[in-house]
């Protein structure tokens, strides 16, 4: 799906109504009993906001009830085909009455922009507005299309069933879900011994107590994406695993979608396989686990949540939607409702996470070993915060809401339906 920015979405429903209303002009010459007295003197204040006085709405609610009671035979239909909405079955329904026989409809459609050229359109026309037939990495604009997504998934499903003995682990590791504890277990793996498997990591604190904050997220990814490139992904060996650790400021899978793609793909064809992996927790634990964080960044307990509130600013710490979309860069930069965030967050992992889990480290070891075929070693418990944390009733039903608002509980409760098969305890 494609995301425009605010302008550009002003800009293109500026279009669309212009463009709506310019044609029911021209169909009301000949397509209603009475004419659309739409005034062409739209006013532009220095917003560049279209209004349209009250005497000039009113006037074409009346042409309009006008139009539906003389139940004119000829006209438009025009149908808004929001994706996922049943709106292909439609489509194809309304395209049956092209032919003469049965309709001798024109049928016309576009996929970017709203057509400009309504007037060369002939009277029964169809008009079918969809998204594009691109699949867009939500932001930046990195197009997969559909063929090559459906080619990609084919590849990585015969990869799976082949279970090749090569490959890369990728650990995208979320602040405060038992990562520290995965990574430290998967660096048992790179003595001979054991899987002689090489190491690669390279992350970014966004904060340090005595410097303050230091905003170099960017450069932090340029380096990760160079080491994988470079160190990890060529000249895999067979027998070979080599373990990688994203953390913060590592990759930004919003906007970096098409290096997962690069990456599979240039591991694939080396007969290897790219297992991602990543691990959640209980929303509302994760929120309040984080909170041992707090001293070391200077803040206090009442400040803690404070940019949930708000839509966009980043804060002192990132919830699991947040982090999984946009690390520690920008918290939603483009101000999206919390279903689209649930959304493309559930799109990136289906698309490119081989085992997701929620608190289970025993079944994340499991699966680990069965794909890697590594010997056993027991994993301990790592970083462990044993300082009590004491919240008021009402500061957990405060966080709890704004966890709820911000689409995490929404968002792991997905995660639970659809890799684990059921219901978290806070879906309500």
């Amino acid at each position: 799906m494609a995301y425009f920015g605010t302008r550009s979405i002003v800009n293109l429903m500026t279009i669309f109504l212009f463009a709506l209303a310019s044609y029911q002009i021209g169909l009301s010459s000949h397509c209603a009993s009475s004419s659309l007295n739409y005034s062409s003197t739209h006013h532009i204040d220095d917003n560049d906001e279209v209004k349209i006085a009250s005497l000039q709405q009113k006037s074409i609610a009346t042409s309009r009830a006008s139009v539906q009671e003389s139940q004119p035979t000829c006209g438009v239909l025009f149908f808004y085909h929001i994706p996922s909405t049943g709106g292909s079955t439609i489509n194809t329904w309304l395209g049956k009455y092209t032919p003469e026989k049965f309709g001798n409809s024109t049928y016309y459609q576009s996929h970017d922009y709203l057509p400009l050229r309504l007037s060369k359109l002939s009277t029964w026309t169809l008009l079918s507005l969809a998204s594009s037939s691109l699949i867009y990495s939500h932001i930046d604009g990195n197009k997969i299309s559909s063929q090559q997504q459906k080619s990609i998934a084919t590849s990585r499903a015969s990869v799976q069933e082949s279970q090749p003995t090569c490959g890369v682990l990728l650990f995208y590791h979320i602040p405060s879900t038992g990562g520290s504890t995965i990574n430290t277990w998967l660096g048992k793996y790179t003595p001979e011994k054991f899987g002689n498997s090489t190491y690669y990591t390279y992350w970014m604190p966004d904060f340090r107590k005595q410097k303050g904050w230091h905003d170099r997220h960017d450069k932090s990814e340029q380096r990760f994406i160079s080491g994988m490139d470079r160190k990890v992904i060529p000249e895999l060996q067979p027998y070979e695993w080599r373990i990688s650790h994203a953390h913060i400021n590592s990759l930004h899978l919003n906007i970096s979608e098409d290096v997962l793609y690069r990456w599979r793909s240039s591991i694939e064809s080396q007969g290897c396989r790219l297992f991602n992996t990543i691990v959640f927790r209980d929303p509302l634990s994760h929120t309040l686990s984080l909170y041992k964080a707090a001293d070391r960044k200077n803040s206090t307990q009442s400040e803690w949540a404070k940019h949930l509130h708000s839509a966009t600013d980043r804060g002192m710490w990132s919830t699991q939607l947040d982090f999984f979309l946009y690390n520690r860069g920008r918290r939603n930069p483009y101000n999206l409702p919390k279903e689209e965030k649930v959304k493309r967050a559930m799109e990136l992992l289906e698309r490119h996470f081989d085992l997701v889990v929620v608190s289970n480290h025993e079944y994340y070891m499991k699966r680990v070993l069965e794909v890697t075929g590594w010997n056993y070693q027991k994993m301990r418990s790592r970083n462990v915060y044993h300082i009590e944390n004491v919240f008021s009733k009402r500061e957990v039903e405060d966080l709890m809401k704004s966890i709820r608002e911000n689409g995490d509980v929404d968002f792991i409760d997905a995660v639970k339906m659809k890799f684990e098969g059921y219901l978290s305890q806070y879906g309500v």
